[in-house]
């Protein structure tokens, strides 16, 4: 049963790579998407669920900020993703790419990728660009005008915000899933009608935790002891000074 998973948050900034969650919202290939508030609560019931795949697009970020917002999360997240139980569509075509030997290029073009709505060269895969590659479609953030907003929606009743506001973390949702569901099941990118499902998926558990925990690392740093870097720090100082004066 693959449930995506999305996440609509305050504005990350420097130092704050796992702002408050604003709403969410999940499809599933039955029952279409919905948008919802209790984050935590509905990430929990997927991922006790041993019979679920959450799926993701960045889903270390999301996995962060429900971390933040309840620390018993941890072992729930790194569960399933070590279960195999997590599928980010963004690493999927990553490692699709890298198995084709075409990361980062367009392979319909043979060049550097490209959002498709606003044709600036990416460095990475985004939703947006997996929609295209997965899909041929471009429409993945036609209601995106919220995007970056949803700070000032926090605490207002879902009724009274904008439609576009309401629909956006839907459109996020069933985008992702359909995206995964091209990759496992085979897709016609306009190249070979006959390619089959994303290739090189075996690594998927790996890559997720790997990048879960870079981005862990990014949002809370590297804990260190104070008296043995203040020591360190003395010591290399005292090194330099020495260095400087003799050459």
């Amino acid at each position: 049963r693959y449930v995506s998973f999305d996440l609509e948050t305050h504005a990350i900034r420097s130092g704050w790579l796992a702002p408050r969650i604003v709403c969410g919202a999940l499809a599933t290939k039955e029952g279409g998407g919905f948008l919802f508030r209790d984050a935590v609560s509905v990430a929990r019931d997927i991922l006790e669920d041993s019979n679920s795949v959450m799926v993701v697009a960045n889903g270390a970020f999301d996995f962060a900020c429900l971390a933040a917002e309840d620390e018993s999360m941890f072992p729930l997240i790194f569960k399933a993703i070590r279960e195999g139980r997590v599928y980010d569509v963004l690493i999927a075509q990553s490692l699709d790419a890298i198995e084709g030997g075409y990361l980062g290029i367009d392979p319909r073009t043979g060049k550097a990728l490209r959002d498709p709505e606003t044709n600036d060269v990416k460095s990475r895969y985004s939703l947006a660009i997996c929609c295209d590659l997965v899909l041929g479609r471009v429409d993945a953030k036609r209601n995106d005008v919220w995007r970056v907003s949803y700070a000032l929606l926090d605490g207002i009743p879902e009724e009274r915000w904008p439609a576009e506001a309401r629909q956006y973390p839907v459109d996020d949702a069933v985008n992702t899933l359909e995206v995964a569901l091209g990759q496992l099941e085979g897709w016609d990118r306009g190249l070979d009608p006959e390619r089959g499902p994303a290739r090189n998926l075996d690594n998927m558990a790996a890559q997720v935790e790997a990048a879960f925990a870079l981005h862990l690392g990014a949002a809370w740093g590297i804990r260190t002891d104070g008296e043995r870097i203040a020591a360190l720090s003395v010591e290399v100082d005292a090194k330099h000074a020495e260095a400087v004066k003799r050459y």
